[in-house]
């Protein structure tokens, strides 16, 4: 390759750069590519290997797939890394927003995944003591002393009380 810019015709300089590229939604920074950089004008001219290989990765990201933004049971299963079972027990009890459609339900990606950022185990009752940690509940959600008790040991020892 010639060392003279293309554009000006200056001598130009073998040097590591940042490469911006992307495809749809997704972005990508090369970080050192090797390039030949014009010091006059900034012209780039890529060495043969960085360009074949900035061409493979844009190849790479144009065959990820868009995930669906409405999942059945067995996909927002997949997603939570839980068996289908558990999700049709979180729609049951309405953890899970989720809609039927004919005999099978739809559940919003957004949903499932606002929901695993936002779960926590709280009880206004007793000081916040669940709160941010998932609880085995005894009836319907309440918790007998000697369950808060055994949770108040746990956190002393993690020293979290």
């Amino acid at each position: 390759m010639s060392n003279k810019c293309v554009e000006c015709g200056t001598v130009m300089s073998l040097m590591p750069t940042d490469v911006q590229a992307g495809w749809k939604d997704y972005k990508l920074v090369i970080k050192g590519a090797n390039a030949y950089v014009c010091p006059k004008c900034g012209h780039r001219a890529f060495d043969f290997a960085d360009v074949k290989m900035m061409q493979e990765l844009s190849q790479a990201l144009a065959t990820v797939p868009t995930p669906p933004e409405i999942l059945n049971v067995e996909e927002a299963a997949s997603l939570l890394r839980v068996s289908e079972q558990t999700v049709y027990n979180q729609i049951r009890a309405g953890k899970i927003p989720a809609t039927k459609v004919g005999r099978e339900w739809r559940i919003s990606r957004s949903a499932v995944l606002s929901m695993i950022q936002g779960s926590t185990a709280t009880d206004d009752s007793d000081s916040g003591l669940e709160q941010g940690y998932m609880v085995a509940a005894r009836g319907a959600g309440q918790l007998s002393d000697n369950d808060k008790e055994v949770i108040r040991k746990y956190m002393r020892m993690a020293g979290r009380e």
